[in-house]
C-alpha cells in the first residue's frame, strides 16, 4: 500500500502536469494560424465539379465584366446559362443535350445593340435552327417605335404568322 507521502507526490505530479499540459495546449493554440470564417468570398469565377472532375456548374464573369451562372450536362455540354448581355440586361438560355439553343428568355438585343433597345420575349426553337418556331414578346415596331405584344409562330414551311391584338 502506499503511504501518504506518495499518495500526496502522485496528486501533486497530477496536477502539475494538467496546468502544464493546458499551458502548452494554450500556447500552441495562439500560435497556430488557424483562419477565421469570412462572411465574402472574392473570386472571379467559382466551378463546382463532379464526378470525374466534370465541370457542372460555373459561377464567374464573361467577356470582361459580365456575370453569369453556367449549368453543365454529366458529358460537359452546357445546359443552362443566366446573365447579362452586352446592355446589362438579363436573360436566359437552355440547350438541350446535343448543345442546340432550345429556349430564350429575357432580353433582345438589336444589331446595333443600345441601352434604349427595350425588346424582350421567350422564344422556342428547333433542334439545328437558328429561327425561333415560336415566340410571345413585346417589341418596338418601327418607325413609331412604340411598344407592341407579339405572340409568333412558323409553320412546316418556315412561313412566320403572328396574332395580332
Amino acid at each position: 500500500m502506499r503511504n501518504a507521502k506518495q499518495s500526496a507526490a502522485i496528486a501533486l505530479i497530477g496536477i502539475v502536469a494538467g496546468f502544464a499540459g493546458g499551458h502548452l495546449a494554450n500556447s500552441m493554440r495562439r500560435h497556430t494560424n488557424v483562419q477565421q470564417p469570412t462572411d465574402v468570398v472574392r473570386a472571379k469565377q467559382f466551378e463546382v465539379t463532379g464526378t470525374g472532375g466534370v465541370v457542372r456548374a460555373r459561377f464567374g464573369l464573361e467577356s470582361g465584366d459580365l456575370p453569369t451562372v453556367i449549368l453543365f450536362g454529366p458529358d460537359g455540354t452546357e445546359r443552362l446559362w443566366i446573365g447579362l448581355d452586352n446592355v446589362n440586361e438579363p436573360l436566359i438560355t437552355m440547350r438541350d443535350n446535343k448543345g442546340d439553343g432550345r429556349v430564350y428568355f429575357g432580353h433582345e438585343t438589336s444589331d446595333t445593340a443600345s441601352p434604349q433597345d427595350d425588346d424582350w420575349s421567350v422564344s422556342f426553337r428547333v433542334r439545328g435552327e437558328s429561327d425561333s418556331l415560336a415566340a410571345v414578346g413585346m417589341m418596338k415596331s418601327y418607325p413609331s417605335r412604340k411598344q407592341r405584344g407579339i405572340v409568333v409562330g412558323r409553320d412546316e414551311f418556315g412561313q412566320s404568322s403572328s396574332v395580332r391584338p
